[in-house]
């Protein structure tokens, strides 16, 4: 495998005195490479290219970067679908969904007219891809959907359309997932669209800054690349990033990993584009500063991984920022270190690689929920102090639903010296209530657990009455008091030093132990 080379290197003329501008020559061919899209952690692309296509027919490829930092040769990404373009991808990262723009004879079809460019997807599995299949309606439409994009979170899809409605041309639009099907798609409004034509929409993973392209006047020739942050209230007017970015030919779907070190963008004109790669990013565009943590779940007793859905809340907002499922692609034991194991031989080893990766802003003071078919629940903090570059891995362990198997609901809280739950704790007792309700047969022991702070006697009787204090709640919504008994430990099974604020707080705890099922 060749050395990571950029053989080529374009200063741009209109590029700031410390922007650098490189071909990304490693994976050009000699027809046109473009759409990037980089996962967060910055070592797998999949981009739309014509290589070996005598006509404008594209498809989709995929590359790796190794530990060696080499990238894999292109290969091509085959979905047993017929169609005459597929390109212009969305990719998910290790949990593996992909969407795309596809022009086939299978369309969204009205009378005799069918869709030119509709909104597939696809997922990727162990064996390889699935056959993609199209959205259905009111994604899709007789008109043109275009260029998908989604949220971190896979809960908004932003894209393109020349569908009625807009400000004229084509517009960016974006649709919110309702269960497993998407709402009725709005319009992102004025202060992103313009009469002209707005595409190739890209959302970073904080969520915060949103890129696009735009030929309206005022820029600096053909398609220039624009961008808008997050308020309070919907996301700022489009600004031109500027001639560090733009220049007479077309800019645009520009990809950025989690940590923003580089940016990539196509280049170029028609059929002949080419990827290029830029750094650093210029602070116009740069976004909030993201670590990427990969979290790991296996079962308790054989370290085998799980199929498991994390749910991600930001304590300080309460907002539900993550929510998402993941099934491994490799259920042998987990062992030290398999989180970094990386197969150097093609793109398709990335997903060997255990885990489900989130970038998440940091600093940042986050709560994880976790479920799995056949497991008891997990709750606990996750505290990042800081941006890093290198991965956060998160090992969590799961018990199976049996006789004896404890969870502890560490964002359960009580206001200081009292046996009253605080207001962020309702949020995980609310979901003791549905996890009780779904499994009507669950008998549970509630233990009251303190630190050292106060005598033992005051101690025990605290932790008593917090635990009643629970079980008076769940009663309340519905829990039959004979599924429930509640006993005090105070301060007799810490499960780590009581020597600092951190340790203390990890003794504070309310435990659920199975007793029947």
């Amino acid at each position: 495998m060749r050395k990571l080379l950029f053989l080529l290197t374009l200063i741009s003329p209109l590029a700031g005195a410390n922007i650098t501008v490189k071909q990304f020559t490693e994976i050009q061919s000699e027809g046109s490479d473009i759409a990037p899209c980089i996962t967060p952690d910055g070592r797998y692309i999949v981009f739309q290219s014509n290589r070996g296509y005598e006509d404008a027919g594209y498809s989709i490829y995929e590359t790796f970067r190794g530990k060696s930092n080499q990238w894999s040769s292109p290969h091509k990404i085959v979905f047993d679908d017929y169609s005459t373009f597929e390109g212009l991808p969305y990719f998910s990262g290790t949990d593996g969904w992909i969407y795309l723009t596809v022009v086939s004879n299978s369309n969204y079809k009205k009378g005799n007219a069918r869709a030119k460019e509709d909104i597939w997807v696809s997922r990727r599995i162990k064996g390889g891809w699935l056959s993609s299949k199209r959205l259905d309606a009111p994604v899709n439409s007789e008109y043109s959907e275009t260029s998908p994009w989604l949220s971190f979170n896979g809960n908004t899809m932003y894209f393109s359309s020349d569908r009625p409605g807009g400000q004229g041309g084509f517009d960016i639009w974006y649709s919110t997932r309702v269960g497993t099907t998407w709402s009725a798609p709005r319009n992102m409004g004025p202060l992103i669209n313009s009469p002209a034509n707005e595409v190739y929409p890209r959302v970073h993973s904080d969520d915060k800054v949103f890129y696009y392209s735009s030929d309206r006047p005022g820029g600096r020739g053909g398609q220039d690349i624009y961008v808008s942050r997050r308020k309070k209230k919907g996301w700022s007017k489009g600004l031109n990033a500027g001639p560090e970015i733009n220049t007479s030919t077309n800019e645009f779907l520009n990809s950025v990993p989690a940590t923003a070190r580089f940016l990539l963008l196509s280049r170029g004109k028609k059929f002949e584009e080419k990827i290029f790669w830029v750094s650093p990013v210029p602070s116009l565009l740069t976004p909030t500063p993201t670590s990427l943590v990969r979290f790991i779940v296996i079962d308790a007793e054989n370290n085998k991984p799980v199929k498991f859905n994390l749910e991600i809340q930001q304590n300080i907002t309460k907002e539900i920022i993550f929510d998402r499922d993941y099934a491994p692609y490799d259920y042998k034991a987990y062992k030290e270190g398999d989180a970094e194991e990386l197969d150097e031989s093609n793109a398709a080893s990335y997903f060997n690689k255990l885990g489900l990766v989130v970038p998440l802003k940091a600093p940042g003071n986050y709560s994880l929920h976790l479920t799995a078919q056949g497991y008891f629940f997990s709750e606990q903090p996750l505290l990042i102090s800081r941006a890093q570059e290198d991965e956060v891995v998160q090992v969590i362990k799961l018990n199976k639903l049996k006789v004896g198997a404890v969870a502890a609901l560490r964002s359960i809280n009580f206001k200081p010296r009292t046996a009253k739950p605080s207001k962020d704790s309702f949020a995980a007792l609310k979901r003791l209530v549905q996890f009780l309700k779904r499994h009507p047969t669950v008998v549970l022991e509630i233990s009251g657990h303190t630190d050292n702070r106060g005598g033992v006697s005051y101690n025990l009787k605290l932790s008593r009455k917090r635990a009643a204090a629970i079980a008076k709640y769940l009663k309340k919504k519905g829990i039959s008091g004979t599924r429930l008994t509640t006993v005090g430990h105070g301060q007799s099974k810490p499960v780590a030093a009581n020597d600092t604020d951190a340790n203390r707080a990890r003794n504070r705890r309310v435990e659920f132990r199975i007793l029947k099922i």
